[in-house]
């Protein structure tokens, strides 16, 4: 669902796990530009009305985003239906306690909270991102 430079670059760094900063902010990157699959339980038309698959285990909610529709077709199970949504979109609307779980072709990434409310206050402040029509 991203297009291909950013997915081949958000795949990438999802395989490599990032553990340092300036890999968190490469990854932090690559997830607002990118269009992610967002899967929900119930049928939805705006975010409000979505019911996310939450990704366990995690201190906080979770909701899980995939990075293609067929990755997202591994929970259709529990959560049939698939919005599609700006990573940018996404971060800003998620709640301040709520973390997120980008899942790639070979592995899962969780953000945390704190590192999600940093980037949504510079989104917020910037605006849309590059190539964000």
């Amino acid at each position: 669902m991203t297009t291909e430079s950013s997915d081949t670059e958000l795949e990438r760094l999802i395989a490599a796990a990032p553990e340092d900063d300036a890999s968190r902010v490469r990854l932090m990157r690559e997830v607002v530009r990118s269009v992610l699959v967002l899967p929900s339980a119930s049928a939805a038309t705006t975010l409000a009305d979505i019911t996310p698959v939450m990704f366990p285990p995690a201190a906080h909610p979770s909701p899980a985003v995939f990075t293609t529709a067929e990755g997202a077709g591994k929970v259709a199970h529990a959560a049939p239906y698939q919005l599609t949504i700006t990573g940018f979109d996404l971060v800003v609307y998620l709640a301040p306690e709520q973390g997120l779980a980008v899942v790639g072709r070979q592995g899962v990434v969780v953000l945390e909270p704190e590192l999600l409310a940093s980037v949504r206050a510079d989104l917020l402040q910037q605006g849309q991102p590059e190539g964000k029509d």
